[in-house]
């Protein structure tokens, strides 16, 4: 039990900043391919634009405030995504797939989901 590897990301690392302006590079990419799209709506906006943002907002948050003790604490991104990528997967096969194969691959790609935010969370 000696040979234990810990990570941890300096705040004066070049590399920390480079990736928290990417994260924040991606949430303003985000924010500007939605605003030329033609969909809309109370929904539209909370999955596609909101948990995303708020994913990338905490990254950005954490990595240079956070990253020196708990480098791997991402729980409430992750989540944030599981639950994004579950909307999205509602949207795919809704709209491509029809009938009981759909609802079929939906269930698995939610389980899947639920899946891998579980193990992430433990």
């Amino acid at each position: 039990m000696k040979n234990i590897t810990t990570y941890s990301a300096r705040r004066g690392n070049v590399l920390v900043w480079l990736a928290v302006l990417l994260v924040i590079s991606s949430a303003v990419t985000r924010i500007m391919w939605l605003s030329n799209t033609n969909e809309s709506g109370f929904v539209f906006a909370v999955f596609c634009a909101v948990l995303p943002f708020l994913a990338n907002f905490f990254i950005a948050l954490r990595l240079p405030l956070r990253g020196e003790k708990y480098f791997y604490v991402t729980v409430r991104p992750v989540l944030l995504i599981m639950v994004y990528f579950i909307y999205r997967v509602f949207m795919v096969t809704v709209n491509l797939i029809p009938g009981s194969v759909g609802v079929f691959i939906i269930a698995l790609c939610v389980l899947l989901c639920l899946v891998q935010g579980f193990l992430y969370y433990f």
